[in-house]
């Protein structure tokens, strides 16, 4: 028995290949043409590529692993540093030297390393394999299109997990978030790079085919319009997420960044349709959001009694703000954290990250009226656009504001005091925030026993003198602490109109005063090294 054409007495289960009308498996030569392509290169053999590309980043995970685990046992047994700089710490700056310096488009040489390895471990995974495409798609989809598509998809758990504020690669590997969140951002722009490769492939493989005209009937179809709709919300997660676009558009980035990933899983959800193990990822990315998000609302979300604090802001020249949160039992921070404040009367849905200023002391600060509180947490607040703008108006009007903290996050472990001679802080501007509570605990640790420190510098260059209003008594209060003769502040006017200026911070027990025209900074130190105490009460 034969077969023929629709509408037609034309036999078509001996016509050759080449004929147009041998598209079906009706027809001989187009059913061993298509067995033939499969056993060359078989459909499902594509998805052990996302394997691969797992098998990849999670070897990373494991190597850094490794290397935190051991960071921390021979932290228990380290001995302090002999007073003299060894070999093998000259070799780690001249490392650190090459590894942390940063380019232009804000990304560090060590960043560059790790993001340079990933694009060519996947263009050599999505590359190695011939032939790219089928001779007709009727055969089955391309094998460069199935192959990109799959290890694009392998690689949002990694995003994911790399995207959270208290994520699994944190707490296993010791890198805190924000340094991860460089990595986050270019694995998007790689699985971007791999998704337009899979459309690519398939927009070559249904116009490219001979019979392409009732292909086209094929682009109706679900696959190929979710398809599009994928591509499209990865390309807006992928602008969005480009430095100039988000300092830009913050807000806007804040607010929709989330609610498209919602949608960009789902739409991949349907896409995708469950093919060998494609959900897999899937579902592992939603398990590592879930894990990520609930951690972070059970064990980050420091608010008493999950009523929120009541945060007391005050306007600082109208640049800066000052905010102080009252400290309560279950806050406690290391030095350079951050935590996100989130303030329900001014907005429910932003939250921003602000670094802690102050140091986490057990030391009760006892005020006029005999009541002892912990030392509060405070953060200096340069008023820009958005959250900022709106919170100085505030500041304008009134004192107090209800604040939920998210937190805190980031930090170094690095003891600066027990393993370095001399430490040099450089900030500028409203960049003192960051050093302030550094410089404090430097000026604490001075002259103390199992303290190495001979001599801490701090550098801070400003616009105008009014700068000196945000941190004067602060840094007061840290000069008291430091040993005599050790300590030693350089300021630099940039902004007024004699020029680049030098000021030297000379400290008595009783105040700060300022000398202008100097061109050497002197030391600075304390003629009474038994303040400590007293002095972290303030008159």
């Amino acid at each position: 028995m034969t077969s023929s054409s629709a509408g037609s007495g034309t036999n078509i289960t001996f016509l050759p290949l080449s004929d147009p009308r041998c598209n079906s498996d009706v027809c001989l030569a187009f059913k061993e043409a298509g067995h033939a392509s499969q056993v060359e290169i078989p459909f499902a053999s594509q998805f052990v590529y996302g394997h691969y590309t797992v098998y990849y980043y999670s070897t990373l995970i494991f190597i850094f692993s490794i290397l935190y685990l051991y960071r921390r046992l021979s932290a228990a047994y380290e001995e302090l540093p002999e007073p003299r700089t060894t070999a093998w710490q000259r070799t780690k700056a001249i490392w650190r030297f090459f590894v942390y310096r940063k380019f232009r488009i804000g990304m560090s040489f060590g960043h560059a390393m790790f993001i340079g390895l990933a694009v060519l471990f996947m263009t050599v995974l999505a590359f190695v394999q011939r032939p790219y495409l089928r001779p007709r798609l009727s055969y089955d989809s391309p094998p460069l299109g199935v192959r990109t598509g799959v290890m694009a998809l392998a690689l949002i758990p990694a995003i994911v997990a790399l995207s959270g504020k208290y994520n699994l690669v944190t707490l296993v590997t010791g890198i805190s978030y924000e340094r991860l969140n460089i990595l986050h951002r270019y694995l998007g722009y790689i699985c971007l790079g791999l998704g337009i490769l899979h459309s690519v492939a398939f927009a070559i493989a249904i116009y490219g085919d001979s019979n392409y005209w009732p292909l086209l009937e094929k682009v109706g179809a679900a696959e190929q319009y979710t398809g599009l709709v994928v591509l499209l919300l990865l390309l807006f997660l992928a602008i969005f997420s480009i430095p100039w676009f988000r300092q830009r558009f913050y807000e806007a980035f804040a607010s929709s960044h989330v609610a498209v990933h919602i949608i960009y899983l789902c739409f991949m959800f349907w896409h995708t349709a469950n093919r060998i193990d494609t959900w897999m990822y899937l579902y592992a990315t939603l398990a590592i959001s879930l894990i990520s998000n609930f951690s972070r609302v059970f064990l980050r979300l420091k608010t008493p009694r999950w009523n929120g604090s009541t945060a007391t802001i005050q306007d600082i020249e109208g640049k800066m703000l000052k905010i102080t949160v009252p400290a309560f039992d279950g806050m406690t921070w290391n030095l350079g954290q951050h935590v996100y404040l989130r303030f329900p009367g001014v907005s429910i849905l932003e939250n921003h990250p602000f670094t802690i200023t102050s140091l986490c002391e057990e030391t009760y600060v006892t005020n006029k009226r005999g009541v002892s509180t912990r030392t509060p947490l405070l953060f200096l607040v340069k008023s820009r656009a958005g959250l900022t703008k709106r919170l100085m108006k505030i500041a304008q009007q009134r004192t107090t504001l209800k604040v939920f903290i998210d937190g805190p996050y980031g930090g170094h472990q690095l003891s600066l005091s027990s393993r370095y001679e001399q430490v040099i802080l450089v900030a500028g501007g409203s960049g003192i925030s960051a050093v302030l509570p550094l410089f404090s605990m430097l000026c604490k640790r001075t002259g103390r026993e199992n303290s190495t420190l001979k001599r801490v510098r701090l550098i801070w260059a400003i616009k105008n003198r009014h700068a000196l209003a945000w941190v004067q008594n602060d840094l007061k209060e840290a000069l008291a602490m430091a040993s005599p003769g050790m300590v030693e502040i350089d300021l630099y006017i940039t902004g007024e109109r004699n020029g680049a200026e030098q000021l030297e911070f000379s400290f008595e027990p009783d105040d700060i005063e300022i000398e202008a025209g100097l061109e050497n900074g002197k030391r600075i130190s304390t003629e009474n090294d038994d303040m400590e105490e007293q002095r972290l009460i303030p008159k």
